[in-house]
């Protein structure tokens, strides 16, 4: 955690001193809302301190901030491509191998081969992590892998001698990888990584089969995405029978009319099948009661102690997220916060999906894949886990920002480096 701190800190102050040299960057939408957005988390903070919100709010300020972030990191991010003359989506294969060496660094160190060689189903922990942490860290870990060996094998900018045989030693990696996690019995890791690999095979898919003319060999790229997926899922459900783990606790009939009626909203914590529902439906049904006590600013960045002070249910009072990041996130900042990011996101997303500029080479197959399969991951392990308050999680959702923003950015030329204008004739 240390050193993706001081990894931050240079990127952004890297991205701050080059962006108060060139102030027409600050004038970049995704910049200027995430200055935007930070600015509101600072004033969120202010506000829960004044009116006796529970917790240390500005203590909290810094786990909000990391999408915000990315826009400023991008900046950074832009001027060591050029000076280095690398292309700027090889930020994501760095990206990928950070994560995978990261993650597989947390794994080892906690017994993860010991798990494998022994078969031994993990119970709550693994080693020191918990076992949603490690789970987690499985699916990065076979996101990263399975890009990185379609990179290293089929992109013909990197394909040599040495890319090949790496990619081959990784496959034995990705089969120990897909072992553990279904001894990690973890069920959002199960749906996340099946979630992801599915996007991964329909986002390497599509492009090669829009791009190319209709004829029967590009049909067989869709053909393989459908297959792959439906490959996926079957062994994500087939994992779940294994590893022994109900889906839900009790009576999936009363969970799923629980859960559509919490989704509407039409549940609060004094509903009698509650008390002996799933604890993850029952911290739900007190984070709705608390997004509408405060509907349109929330109750401040930190919210640690909400579920123990104003939970009815003894099982999650010593509980301290709502283990579901959109929840929690309406229940710190309000739908005030909610369409200032909505904003942010719908920028970002713009950014990525504008044209490659004339000349350059576009972003590699396989290497937008896996940032879409990473994306994705994020988004559905959120709906389990506040999944941003975890440090590599919210390093990943900082970079996937910065992404979008290196491309439409690279024409913005800082002024020691712009082009001189042609002298103008008389």
């Amino acid at each position: 955690m240390n050193i993706a701190d001081v990894a931050v800190g240079i990127l952004v102050v890297t991205g701050s001193i080059l962006a108060l040299r060139n102030p027409r960057l600050l004038l970049q939408p995704p910049l200027l809302l995430g200055l935007a957005w930070m600015l509101f988390v600072a004033l969120s903070a202010g506000y829960a301190t004044w009116s006796g919100s529970p917790g240390n709010q500005f203590r909290a300020w810094s786990k909000h901030i990391p999408i915000a972030l990315g826009p400023l990191v991008a900046v950074g991010l832009i001027a060591a491509c050029r000076q280095l003359r690398v292309p700027s989506d090889r930020l994501v294969a760095l990206l990928l191998a950070g994560v995978l060496f990261g993650a597989l660094v947390l794994l080892v160190r906690n017994d993860a081969l010991g798990a494998i060689l022994e078969a031994r189903a993990i119970e709550a922990t693994l080693g020191e992590l918990n076992r949603n942490l490690a789970t987690l860290c499985c699916g990065l870990c076979i996101i990263a892998t399975i890009t990185l060996v379609h990179y290293f094998l089929f992109d013909r900018r990197v394909r040599t001698r040495i890319t090949a045989v790496a990619a081959v030693a990784l496959i034995p990696l990705l089969i120990a990888l897909f072992d553990l996690l279904v001894l990690l019995r973890g069920r959002g890791g199960y749906v996340a990584t099946a979630m992801a690999l599915t996007a991964w095979l329909f986002a390497l898919a599509g492009p090669t089969w829009y791009r190319r003319k209709r004829d029967w060999s590009t049909q067989l790229w869709l053909a393989g995405a459908v297959i792959g997926a439906a490959a996926v899922l079957f062994g994500a459900y087939q994992a779940m029978i294994i590893s022994g783990r109900a889906v839900v606790r009790g009576s999936l009939g009363e969970t799923l009319r629980i859960m559509g009626q919490l989704v509407v909203g039409t549940v609060n914590s004094s509903y009698p099948p509650l008390q002996t529902a799933e604890e993850r439906l029952q911290l739900a049904a007190v984070g709705i009661d608390l997004f509408r006590q405060r509907p349109l600013l929330g109750w401040g960045p930190d919210v640690w102690l909400l579920p123990s002070l104003y939970s009815p249910f003894p099982g999650v009072q010593g509980v301290n997220q709502f283990h579901d990041g959109y929840l929690q996130f309406l229940v710190n900042f309000g739908l005030s916060g909610a369409l200032l990011m909505l904003a942010l996101l719908v920028v970002l997303v713009r950014s990525a999906l504008r044209k490659t500029p004339p000349g350059a080479e576009p972003m590699s197959p396989a290497l937008f894949a896996g940032s879409v399969a990473l994306l994705v991951y994020l988004l559905v392990v959120n709906v389990t886990e506040s999944v941003l308050h975890v440090k590599c999680a919210a390093m990943i959702a900082m970079m996937l920002a910065a992404l979008p923003c290196v491309q439409p950015s690279a024409a913005l030329s800082s002024p020691a480096t712009a082009a001189p204008e042609p002298k103008r004739k008389l």
